[in-house]
């Protein structure tokens, strides 16, 4: 349950997107949907008609899979370099296997999993809030807060949640402009809540 360093480079991979080659864009609009799920992995995501989900199939050592998810009306817009309003991510985490998921959500509570988090992230997060959320028997962590790198990052407002299972972890993470951030949380909040974590 060790929060890897590894987080810190999926910050920087989502704040500057620039790795996501034209090909991959072009694979990826061609199969728009609203629900998919990955048949290696067994993340799942069931949302509306008013979001499109899009299977990317770029390669990173800090997950290994990513679903790009954009409202179908295409507002809010994506925030710098983004190539997606939220991605959502799985990476397999072994040394969960032997928890099971009650004492997986106790250590989620626990102070140290979040100092450790909390430390992680702030390597490249200005954090600024951190809230304890529940999804289907899962205990979860919000962190949002400000990107210390990408273009006008000053101005770009970042949530990221966090669900721990005997498989591994999902992320999700969400990104806006500080203005228009407040006001689109709900969707963040219904884009997290569509998400089906591998159990």
């Amino acid at each position: 349950m060790v929060f890897e360093k590894s987080w810190g480079l999926f910050i920087r991979i989502r704040t500057n997107l620039s790795l996501l080659s034209a090909f991959m864009a072009a694979i990826c609009v061609s199969f728009p949907a609203y629900g998919m799920e990955d048949q290696v992995t067994g993340l799942k995501i069931d949302l509306s008609s008013d979001f499109i989900v899009k299977p990317d199939s770029t390669k990173s050592p800090t997950y290994d899979v990513l679903f790009g998810i954009d409202p179908a009306s295409g507002q809010p817009p994506h925030v710098g370099t983004s190539k997606y309003l939220c991605g959502v991510t799985f990476r397999a985490a072994p040394q969960n296997a032997g928890f099971t998921q009650d004492q997986i959500n106790e250590m989620i509570r626990g102070e140290e999993w979040n100092l450790q988090a909390r430390k992680t992230l702030s390597a490249n997060l200005t954090l600024e809030t951190a809230n304890a959320f529940h999804i289907d028997g899962i205990n979860g962590v919000e962190f949002t807060g400000i990107p210390k790198v990408g273009p006008d990052h000053e101005n770009v407002r970042l949530m990221m949640s966090m669900l721990e299972t005997p498989k591994g972890r999902t992320t999700v993470v969400c990104t806006a402009t500080k203005a228009s951030f407040d006001g689109v949380m709900p969707m963040f909040h219904t884009i997290r809540d569509g998400v089906s974590p591998p159990r």
